[in-house]
């Protein structure tokens, strides 16, 4: 019989989120409830079956589920299920008479041959060809073919069951799934009790048919749904047309499976079903890991790997009778193509001798020596390889050769039936990839490179097509020679949402702006950089990039860790790093493909680039498509290697396991990545190569080497990341000399390149306007391109709010306002620097006084403590600013001569401003010494005027006593005499003295 042994049919399926659209990927929760439903129920499914069930009595269900099946076909109790139930109704000959019933009226004799059956039913084929509209791949299964030749109600219900399968495969719209749905619960022989009475199973025994389906319809996670298909008399002879033997394979290759889904064993849950139909009995498997968010991928290469594993199980014993003859057919292939070059040696056989293999075996001998690296079929370059292969196609055609060739192919042919249908017979150069023909093509090598001795070999020296340019005297010609050895003490990034070169124009590659539903993975990947560049829809690019992901494309994993790992609210260090390691292995995955997998081990083992291509040659060219992958998969791991990754946990992976899976900064292995893909046609690598020389992470004591970064930009000058770069090298002289004018040339070719490059650039030309050392043409307009775009950002990084703070305190491009101005310094990290912007705005505005002392003192604290334990990068600006608060008191008490101190300590560091300070207080200090001098002579003056005016005073009020003296004692000598004129004149008037009438 035709066709392979063992079918396997994977596919995957999420279930669909909320306002997303259900498609054959992306099922909604009551289809992938369905679909377990039926895979546990359908009419030729084995049901459970437990040993204690023997102890058991039958239950309701059971019973009921028994009658019902004797209503439908009555003759049912001549089977010998039926007798052992009769006798002993136990549990278990319930169980065992269900199955026998369901395959009974399914279309089989109590002896398990097909039986006769009455014509299909009206509804039969009407639900047939409803099927076959919907889903015409229906026609092309066998179950179809017996239907149309022999349209019986047993094949039609045959065809119904298969096509439902086939359907639910490639079904993409709700309409087919709902018409399928009905189907499943309407279906002749279907059982209605809840799934009291099914055949889903676990590892651990019976499932439970509820909760499995309950938790499949809301697993968030990718879903596989395989298919085991066996022909039917294997299934008979080898015993799987029952379910113990499929339950003990799946527990077997538990582990396989679980390795190909990449997913560990102890977070692989599956359920299977065995279905025991009559062309091809099958097993149903559906596993998905534990972990919601787990997008398990099945590539193409890992499903072939789990058909070899099952049929080497299953198969075992026949395959073992086909390996031994193949492996002497092949022993004998290799030792008569060994005989036959012994011959040529000898020109004794006529055969070879008119090939003209000498001459041929000559000129590839000359194209192998002058190929670098080692010589062995693998390493050679593509046309060399080519000449293997054609002389071997051409020696197949010796009799001798050709008919073990033949004998060889009938044992290959026989091997690969099982699992697939066998390849038509292929000429020796093909025939030869396989593993155990290989040796086959290095024997002609070996056989071209004996002719004559070999030249000693000299490593290939790779012309750089570099563009080179001169600056301050210097060539960076060589500046693209191999990265030197150096220590990386932190990681130099890059951020999803700005400076991401690898979308760089790659974006633009979208042939339509319509969704791609339907889309394969890369078209879903390349709208989702559609809309993130071109729509400027970072949100709505998330859900593409997962779609993609989870059809398993490396890139779109890749920027979702990037995602995730940015700053802000939708921040998840978790589950970003979880991406960037998915991504790391699928790169990997990616390079072991490469014809220059040798070079590329050799770069993952800690080789430089260099060192590589000495021991194995430079890379080889591929087949275009393939080099455009293999050199962006280096690039990414080159990215990833430059960040690193640090797991803190992973579901399903044991603590003492994830050591294993961090990924440590690497700046040499990310160069050598970085390197090989350059070389290999990826010229963006260049940038980050030049990155990574510009600071200093692959030189000693993390020293910039700046006539290396210098090269390595100027290896992709149509880049405007490499644009800019060079344009901020040339604006600073840092390699070159300075030169504003150059810069702003090459600042203004960015200005349209993306919002990033765009914003930096015109922000760069408006600060050297600013700085006066362009002319002031558009600086306002610049500094408003650069706001516009910044203001756009949600979470602007750190540096943005610094310049926009600046930008809102001196209105550069904006209206000037200093509330807005301390806002941005808020948001800001906190920094000495910030805290002292702080404390001067609030001051500005009147602030809170204790908030403006609290900004103060902290950036006091701050400032000091750097100067302490940061000596080296301590600026004249930080001393005048710890002077500027230690003069006025601000965020401390005032300290005239510390702050004299710190002015002194900037004037030395260079800052004219603290000089002119010094001189000023100096002034200062000499005018108050002057005032002071002054004061006291005036003080002295005043006391020696005082003393005068009180001795002065004294004499006065001396002369005036005295005076008064005088005038009192003239007084009273003219009183006396009146006294005594009155006192006779009263006597000779006969009058009284005055006393003499008081007494009297």
């Amino acid at each position: 019989m035709d066709g392979a042994r063992l079918i396997l049919n994977a596919r995957y399926f999420h279930i669909a989120q909320t306002g997303e659209k259900a498609t054959k990927y992306a099922f909604v929760a009551e289809a992938a409830a369905g679909l377990v439903n039926y895979i546990a129920t359908r009419e030729s499914v084995i049901y459970n079956y437990d040993e204690h069930y023997k102890e058991v009595s039958a239950t309701e269900a059971q019973r009921e589920a028994i009658n019902q099946f004797l209503e439908v076909s009555p003759d049912l109790e001549l089977s010998r299920e039926f007798k052992a139930y009769d006798e002993d109704r136990s549990a278990a000959n319930a169980s065992a008479l269900i199955s026998r019933a369901a395959q009974y009226v399914y279309g089989m004799t109590a002896e398990g041959d097909v039986k006769p059956s009455a014509p299909a039913t009206r509804a039969q084929r009407e639900r047939i060809q409803e099927f076959v509209n919907k889903v015409p791949a229906i026609r092309q299964t066998p179950e179809y073919s017996d239907y149309k030749a022999s349209p019986t109600r047993e094949n039609a219900s045959e065809v119904l069951s298969h096509a439902l399968e086939v359907g639910l495969a490639n079904a993409a719209d709700p309409e087919t799934l709902e018409i399928m749905l009905n189907y499943i619960a309407e279906r002749p022989g279907v059982v209605h009790n809840e799934g009291k009475v099914h055949g889903l199973f676990t590892v651990n025994g019976a499932a439970d048919l509820a909760a499995e389906k309950e938790a499949i319809a809301a697993h968030t996670g990718n879903i596989y749904s395989m298919v085991f298909s066996l022909r039917r008399e294997d299934a008979d002879r080898l015993g799987y047309d029952r379910q113990d033997a499929w339950s003990q394979l799946f527990a077997i290759k538990a582990d396989k499976i679980a390795q190909a889904l990449r997913v560990p064993t102890s977070k692989l849950h599956w359920v299977a079903a065995v279905h025991n139909t009559k062309h091809h009995p099958h097993a149903h498997f559906i596993a998905y890991s534990t972990e919601q968010k787990s997008r398990i991928y099945l590539s193409e290469d890992a499903i072939e790997q789990l058909k070899s594993e099952f049929v080497s199980e299953i198969f075992a014993e026949e395959r073992h009778q086909i390996f031994t003859p193949r492996e002497e057919a092949r022993q004998q292939l290799e030792d008569r193509l060994e005989t036959l070059f012994t011959q040529l040696e000898h020109n004794s056989n006529a055969a070879v001798t008119d090939l003209l293999l000498p001459e041929k075996l000559a000129a590839l001998r000359k194209s192998i020596e002058s190929a670098s690296g080692r010589h062995v079929y693998k390493y050679l370059p593509k046309d060399t390889k080519a000449m293997v292969d054609k002389l071997l196609d051409e020696i197949s055609e010796v009799p001798e050769i050709k008919e073990l060739l033949t004998e060889y192919n009938k044992y290959q042919q026989q091997l690969e039936a099982y699992y697939k249908t066998p390849d038509e017979p292929k000429p020796l150069s093909a025939a030869t990839t396989r593993s155990n023909l290989y040796p086959l093509k290095n024997l002609v090598v070996q056989y071209a490179l004996q002719f004559e001795p070999s030249p000693p070999l000299t490593p290939k020296t790779e012309n750089s097509s570099t563009k080179t340019g001169s600056t301050s005297g210097f060539s960076y010609s060589d500046a693209l020679d191999e990265p030197e050895n150096a220590q990386m003490n932190e990681p130099f990034k890059a951020t999803w949402k700005t400076n991401d070169i690898s979308s760089w124009r790659d974006n633009m590659k979208v042939q339509s702006s319509s969704p791609p539903y339907d889309g394969t993975a890369e078209e879903k990947y390349r709208y989702a950089q559609y809309l993130r560049y071109d729509e400027k829809c970072p949100q709505d690019a998330i859900l593409w990039y997962n779609l993609a992901e989870q059809l398993g494309h490396t890139e779109a994993a890749y920027q979702l860790a990037q995602y995730y790992l940015q700053k802000g609210e939708d921040q998840d260090v978790e589950l970003g790093n979880y991406y960037l390691l998915k991504a790391k292995l699928g790169f990997e995955d990616t390079l072991l493909d490469s014809v220059n997998a040798m070079q590329l081990q050799a770069i993952s083992a800690g080789n430089t680039y260099a060192a590589a291509i000495a021991d194995f040659g430079p890379p080889e060219a591929e087949e275009k498509k393939q080099q455009h992958a293999i050199s962006r998969a280096a690039y990414f791991l080159g990215r990833i290697y430059t960040t690193g990754i640090e797991i803190a946990n992973i579901d399903g992976i044991e603590s003492e396991d994830l050591p294993a899976l961090q990924v440590a900064t690497d700046p040499h292995k990310a160069a050598a990545y970085f390197e090989f893909a350059y070389r290999s046609g990826y010229k963006h690598a260049a940038y980050y190569l030049g990155n990574l020389y510009f600071h200093g992470k692959l030189s000693p004591a993390d020293k910039p080497d700046y006539e290396r970064a210098a090269g390595w930009y100027m290896a992709d000058t149509e880049n405007p990341y490499c644009q800019f770069a060079l344009a901020k090298m040339i604006e600073h002289g840092q390699g070159f000399t300075p030169n504003v004018e150059t810069a702003e040339i090459l600042y203004r070719k960015c200005l349209n390149a993306n919002d990033y490059l765009t914003a930096e650039s015109s922000y760069a030309i408006a600060q050297m306007q600013n700085n006066e050392q362009l002319p002031l043409t558009d600086m306002q307009k610049l500094y408003k391109t650069a706001a516009e775009i910044w203001l756009k950002d949600d979470h602007p990084e750190n540096h943005i709010h610094l310049r926009l703070a600046r930008m809102y305190e001196y209105g550069l491009g904006v209206p000037e306002d200093l509330s807005l101005a301390i806002d941005h310094y808020k948001a800001a990290l906190k920094t000495p620097e910030t805290e002292y912007k702080l404390g001067q705005l609030m001051q500005r505005i009147d602030g809170d006084a204790t908030e403006i002392y609290a900004h103060y003192a902290a950036a006091r604290v701050g400032m000091l403590y750097a100067e302490e334990h940061r000596p080296t990068s301590a600026t004249a600006q930080q001393a005048v600013r710890l002077a500027t608060m230690y003069r006025y008191g601000l965020g401390c008490d005032a300290d005239h001569e510390t702050a004299v101190h710190w002015y002194t300590v900037a004037a030395e560091r260079g800052s004219i401003y603290a000089q002119q300070r010094l001189e000023v207080m100096e002034m200062q200090r000499i005018r108050q010494e002057q005032r002071a001098a002054e004061y006291a002579e005036k003080q002295q003056q005043q006391q020696n005027l005082s003393f005068a005016a009180r001795l002065l005073n004294a004499i006065g009020n001396a002369l005036c006593r005295q005076t008064l003296r005088d005038q009192q004692s003239a007084t009273a000598t003219t009183d006396r005499k009146q006294r005594r004129m009155q006192r006779r004149l009263k006597r000779a008037l006969g009058q009284k003295e005055d006393y003499e009438q008081i007494f009297q």
